[in-house]
């Protein structure tokens, strides 16, 4: 967001005016968070700006939270169009990034080992093919268990892995292609 930034900055610092922005600053621990960011001149005597006041609201929940809306608002719309499944599939997993995950990828299971990959939709480019290379069908469903995600979608159930961890990759991984690609991507969460 820097370039919006400095435009905005630009123009405060140009006409003196108050300034008002919406942008994401890193965090201490690298994470990016959503801020508005708000400027206020301080004018000497003379009406001359001596100094500008700045203040920094977390936004972060709300905009997640407006995304999240929004998400659910065109997804309901390409529910009920008028398109083939597998295209509103699609369509659902590209609505999906970057506004709730940074990838996604859908497929059809039908009761075989295989699954017929419909999308996947990414972020950033770049790590596209190592996202097409983790299939977690395979992979066991928790570190403890022996039940793989796959069979775990079969019966109905969900898999969430809030800590898509390094340690959770080396128990979990069905082999070393599988952990390989899936370090390579450097995830932090997944929901199958």
């Amino acid at each position: 967001d820097l370039e919006q930034a400095m435009s905005v900055w630009g123009d405060a610092l140009t006409t003196n005016e108050p300034m008002q922005n919406e942008m994401r600053l890193r965090r201490h621990d690298g994470a990016y968070r959503w801020y508005l960011v708000q400027g206020t001149p301080v004018r000497g005597p003379n009406g001359a700006v001596l100094r500008w006041v700045t203040v920094n609201v977390d936004i972060d929940d709300r905009k997640r939270s407006e995304a999240h809306d929004r998400y659910l608002a065109e997804t309901t719309a390409k529910l009920v169009s008028p398109i083939g499944s597998t295209d509103m599939l699609s369509q659902i997993a590209l609505l999906a990034v970057p506004i709730l995950a940074d990838a996604c990828a859908i497929g059809l299971f039908d009761g075989t080992r295989q699954t017929a990959r419909i999308e996947t939709a990414v972020a950033d480019e770049t790590q596209r093919a190592d996202i097409q290379k983790v299939h977690l069908r395979a992979w066991r469903a928790a570190p403890s268990s022996t039940e793989t995600i796959g069979d775990a979608i079969t019966r109905g159930a969900a898999v969430f892995v809030p800590d898509f961890s390094r340690n959770w990759i080396h128990e979990c991984a069905p082999d070393a292609a599988q952990r390989d690609a899936a370090l390579a991507i450097q995830a932090r969460s997944v929901l199958c």
